[in-house]
């Protein structure tokens, strides 16, 4: 395609794209070892070995994360962010199923059981002491009930719904 864009001098191919496509579907393949066209019922399932391989003899390793365990999500940093700064979730999360493909992969739930969406790879999951100690960001509101003060609390690399109102007896000072 970039041969005849360069060529042409335009990035127009409507016009030559059933002649693309018959190109690239009588071109050899490396990585299937023949043209796409000589694929066929008959020989599907040489293609699928020549691909992957014979997979009923892959050893698979055993799951790093049990159902169950407390962990941490790694996250990107973006190109300004602080280096000194965690590379970690302040959020806990559970795992939930170790799904067993080529490479294994890990669903997790939040703290709530609701699920995460997509799936993670064990090298982006950190196994943590599951501590009942969670550090609070801000004190939204005070009440007082049954005489005894209690504030809404909005925890610290959690979302909204995770804000909660906190008996004052229960909080601790660092």
């Amino acid at each position: 395609m970039f041969k005849y864009f360069t060529f042409k001098n335009t990035h127009n191919y409507i016009d030559v794209l059933d002649q693309l496509e018959y190109s690239y579907n009588h071109t050899y393949h490396s990585s299937i070892k023949r043209a796409p066209v000589e694929v066929n019922l008959e020989n599907e399932q040489d293609v699928w070995l020549t691909l992957y391989g014979n997979m009923e003899n892959v050893e698979r390793k055993p799951c790093a994360f049990k159902e169950g365990d407390t962990v941490r999500i790694s996250k990107a940093k973006l190109t300004f962010e602080k280096g000194y700064e965690t590379n970690w979730t302040e959020e806990l999360f559970t795992v939930s199923e170790c799904v067993k493909r080529n490479s294994l992969v890990y669903r997790v739930k939040d703290l709530l059981g609701e699920d995460i969406q997509g799936t993670f790879y064990a090298q982006e999951l950190q196994k943590v002491e599951k501590n009942n100690h969670f550090p609070i960001e801000k004190i939204l509101r005070k009440r007082i009930k049954n005489n005894s003060s209690e504030y809404f609390v909005k925890f610290k690399g959690y979302p909204k719904k995770f804000n909660s109102w906190v008996a004052a007896s229960d909080m601790i000072s660092i």
